[in-house]
């Protein structure tokens, strides 16, 4: 029986990116059948990320996978080492002839999400709130912006990245100072410490927009929307084709709003029909290939004024 090795650069249980994959690694395996060599990684350096990847390879995994954030270059080291091991960064960037990034185009979500949080603001002043200054994060957010001045040029952006994506006080924290600075609805892109924004949500009375799961189901009395990514599709596809022996050097999957069960939008109750209807034609547009998403951002970051009172 094929062995394939699933790297949690992250906590498994952080309702968010590292947790989404390690359930598609899961559901992969009760449909799939195949042995599935699980280790948590939750800190290091590294180096000592490189050594987890080598002994994963040692063990006799004829597929490795790293899931989390930075991963990218401890994965490439190893697979120069081990041609005849395949290599996979979920969100990544990672390549190679036996490296593959089957990376999501959430950044398309998350422009739609703009677009709802710029047509739903009641005060003219909405956020963004991600915590690890990485590629993915930085997509989102341009994109997110790209949505919200594409709704309405007016409405003004505080968004800003506190650091961690696991800090629920932090987050809090940051939360909090953008309420305090007028944001009605902060479109967030984080992982366990998504618990402190919630939190600070409630006590401000404000909105929030999730990613990666749908947090409307979950928090409905907070959430107005959540930019769906699903990178457990991205494993599950991935170990698919590399049962299958379909891999090809060089071919990755990037799919994006075209594939709802990868990348979606999906909105709170009481959203006014015709916002529903205009997220709905800018969603046809850029399946259609008819308006492209900014990736970018060079605008001004936000940073809260941690003397304010956060309570």
């Amino acid at each position: 029986m094929s062995r394939i090795a699933l790297i949690l650069n992250g906590y498994k249980d952080d309702r968010g990116f590292v947790q989404e994959g390690y359930e598609g690694a899961l559901a992969a395996r009760e449909s799939l059948g195949f042995d599935l060599d699980l280790i948590d990684f939750t800190k290091g350096s590294e180096e000592l990320l490189r050594d987890e990847v080598e002994q994963a390879v040692k063990r006799g995994a004829s597929g490795v996978i790293v899931h989390g954030s930075r991963a990218d270059a401890a994965l490439q080291d190893v697979a120069r080492t081990y041609p005849d091991c395949a290599f996979l960064s979920p969100g990544g960037q990672a390549e190679g002839p036996n490296v593959w990034n089957y990376a999501v185009r959430h950044f398309e979500a998350a422009f739609l999400a703009g677009i709802l949080a710029g047509r739903m603001t009641r005060s003219g002043v909405v956020g963004h709130l991600s915590g690890v200054f990485i590629s993915p994060g930085k997509k989102g957010r341009a994109a997110y912006v790209d949505g919200v001045r594409t709704a309405d040029p007016a409405v003004e952006v505080l968004t800003g990245f506190c650091g961690n994506q696991d800090d629920p006080a932090l987050a809090a924290a940051w939360i909090t100072a953008q309420a305090q600075q007028g944001a009605d609805i902060i479109f967030t892109m984080l992982n366990f410490g998504r618990s402190g924004a919630v939190d600070a949500c409630r006590t401000q009375g404000i909105h929030q927009i999730g990613n990666i799961r749908d947090w409307c189901a979950e928090e409905p009395d907070v959430f107005i929307g959540s930019a769906i990514s699903r990178h457990g599709w991205s494993i599950r596809t991935w170990i698919a084709d590399l049962l299958a022996d379909r891999l090809e050097p060089g071919r990755n999957l990037h799919p994006g709003l075209e594939t709802p069960e990868a990348v979606d939008l999906i909105v709170g109750k009481d959203i006014p029909g015709a916002v529903l209807d205009e997220i709905a034609a800018y969603r046809e547009d850029i399946v259609a290939g008819r308006r492209v998403v900014e990736t970018t951002y060079d605008g001004p970051e936000f940073m809260p004024d941690m003397t304010l009172n956060t309570a």
